[in-house]
């Protein structure tokens, strides 16, 4: 039986497991439909002893300690911890630059069940009239909603991660609860038989990732392509026998040592294709075969394919890693990636960027078939210098693009750093600041709004004038696009009182802030941050507001930017000096 729980506590300050005070439990039994809430000791362990799986949000490192030091949980369970899940799998939700804050997650879903807000002083109090016990009672049980309606979204997204493991790890829900690499291990283990163990006492030691070249050019119009190798790593791994270095069948002068082409580290058996690399394979053909048929499991073992590899350099996974394979891994890929530039620009092509597994090319020639003529010549001289070739190793097109660009700083080309738009008018952003997770969101906003359409004509550059004209009008009319957003705890939990977070937690209280940054008023050093209120009432206009930010981010899309608008070595605060009317 599965039961959803949270506690309410009363907490002195930041949450503490080890000092807060216990109050009241509440409970959902998914198999009794049946709610709790009680605050009885011998009840709450009675609703424990009943259930196999508990499921809660940081419940790992705040309800369950507290359940246990007061003697409230007796007996061993599955723990669902779903804010672990969040976190250990928010790549692959979406989610990695969210709040994981329940209400913000219930939000982000799109679900039902939105969480309610509670008076905690409540919880301090020593006697509770039927209202107070109520209302405590009635939000207590709304987070548990909320929770389940979150465990079930999540059961839903992973119910495809099922059916490639064994039984045991299906029945205690490792499929959900695991992190991304140790479902993969687990995947693998399972596939082949290997014996799933972890080692965290051997030294990690690195070796050279992927080859990425500067960009070439500052952008390019009409007949570009982006050529990708297929799942590189992997194929490496398969052709090459990087698992088989411990075979028994080859002395060691019969091992495949390398060539001029793949100058190897290791020595991998020659003699025929290893288990580990026999089943990488089938699971390979495997998700071609589901992604064809639109089965969601397809999903899952792309993941698994994809993160094979940082197993193999990952001395945790004991039965997996080899430091020689790994290094062979990431530079048989970068041999391959300088064979393609080399060819393609033999026979006569402009290469443009290069990452990794992707060559990004002009056609001069504007025909495809001789393109794909020459591809094929690179892919068969990389299958002749490895041991065992596949036929699903290839090289596809992975983009058709209309309209590229890269991006110089500093007399220099920034790698991973492009934007394109792709023959079916779809626009694709890399690297750019204004969709990290610290950007000024205004950027990214205008961009959306008033850039997007114009750039896929083939135009990227604004006139300053007219990037200053929609900020003004957007601050004009929400002045809170130019907020950050502070999370903060209580004064005491901050061991320097200057630090930032420490200052708006004294003036404006724990919790969530949206505040503007100016020149003038709040908190902070050379920039001041503040309520929107209190930058009404000061009277201050928007040549008040600090923008640094979004200056920097408009620096690739404008065709002038004045120096006092662009950041300096002493990150000097930006001024929009037009600007003088009344907020």
């Amino acid at each position: 039986m599965t039961l959803i729980f949270d506690i309410e506590t009363k907490a002195l300050g930041k949450p503490n497991s080890n000092k807060d005070e216990f109050k009241f439990f509440a409970g959902y039994s998914i198999e009794e439909d049946k709610y709790h809430f009680t605050n009885n000791h011998d009840e709450i362990k009675n609703i424990f002893s009943k259930h196999k799986v508990i499921v809660g949000f940081n419940s790992k490192n705040y309800d369950v300690p507290i359940l246990k030091r007061y003697g409230l949980m007796r007996y061993k369970h599955i723990h669902i911890d779903l804010l672990e899940i969040l976190r250990k799998r928010e790549v692959v939700l979406g989610i990695k630059n969210e709040s994981k804050a329940l209400a913000n997650i219930a939000q982000i879903f799109n679900l039902t069940e939105l969480k309610s807000e509670l008076d905690y002083t409540l919880l301090h109090k020593e006697s509770l009239t039927t209202s107070e016990y109520e209302r405590i009672k009635s939000y207590t049980i709304q987070d548990i909603k909320v929770t389940k309606e979150v465990f079930d979204y999540l059961c839903k997204f992973f119910d495809c991660f099922k059916g490639f493991m064994s039984k045991f790890d299906i029945m205690s829900y490792k499929w959900l609860t695991s992190s991304i690499s140790v479902y993969s291990y687990k995947v693998i283990c399972n596939a082949t038989g290997i014996k799933e163990e972890y080692d965290d006492t051997i030294e990690h030691v690195k070796y050279q990732g992927g080859y990425v070249a500067e960009p070439s050019i500052n952008e390019a119009h009409d007949d570009i392509y982006c050529l990708d190798f297929n799942s590189l790593y992997p194929h490496n791994m398969i052709q090459s026998n990087l698992f088989s270095y411990k075979c028994k069948c080859c002395n060691e002068n019969e091992k495949w040592r390398g060539n001029n082409l793949f100058p190897i580290k290791g020595s991998y058996c020659s003699k025929k294709i290893g288990k580990i690399e026999n089943k990488i394979h089938e699971i390979y053909l495997l998700r071609k075969e589901l992604k064809k048929q639109k089965d969601k499991r397809e999903y899952a073992l792309k993941i698994v394919i994809n993160t094979l590899y940082g197993l193999t350099g990952n001395s945790v996974f004991k039965n997996l890693y080899n430091y020689n394979s790994a290094h062979d891994c990431t530079l048989i890929g970068r041999e391959s990636v300088k064979l393609a530039r080399k060819i393609f620009r033999d026979t006569g092509y402009d290469v443009l960027y290069t990452d990794t597994d992707s060559v990004f090319l002009k056609d001069k020639f504007k025909d495809k078939e001789r393109l794909l003529l020459v591809k094929n010549n690179i892919v068969n001289k990389i299958k002749k210098n490895l041991p065992f070739q596949v036929e699903t190793f290839d090289m596809a097109i992975d983009s058709e693009i209309k309209h590229i660009w890269f991006f110089n700083k500093n007399n220099k080309y920034l790698k991973k750093h492009y934007l394109y738009v792709d023959n079916n008018n779809k626009l694709i952003i890399k690297g750019l600041p204004m969709i990290k997770n610290d950007s000024s969101k205004i950027g990214l906003k205008i961009f959306n709004e008033q850039m997007r359409e114009e750039v896929k004509t083939g135009n990227i550059k604004f006139s300053y004038e007219k990037i200053k004209e929609w900020l003004y009008d957007y601050l004009i009319n929400d002045i809170t696009i130019a907020t950050r957003k502070f999370k903060v705890s209580s004064v005491d939990y901050y061991k320097n009182e200057n630090q930032l977070q420490a200052q708006i937690s004294n003036k404006y209280g724990e919790g969530i802030h949206l505040l503007l940054p100016n020149k003038y008023y709040g908190v902070g050093k050379s920039i001041k941050y503040c309520t929107i209120e209190e930058f009404k009432e000061k009277g201050f206009n928007l040549n008040a507001l600090v923008l640094n930010k979004f200056w920097k981010e408009m620096e690739f899309f404008s065709n002038y930017v004045p120096k006092k608008f662009k950041m300096g070595k002493d990150n000097s605060q930006i001024e929009l000096l037009a600007w003088t009317n009344l907020i």
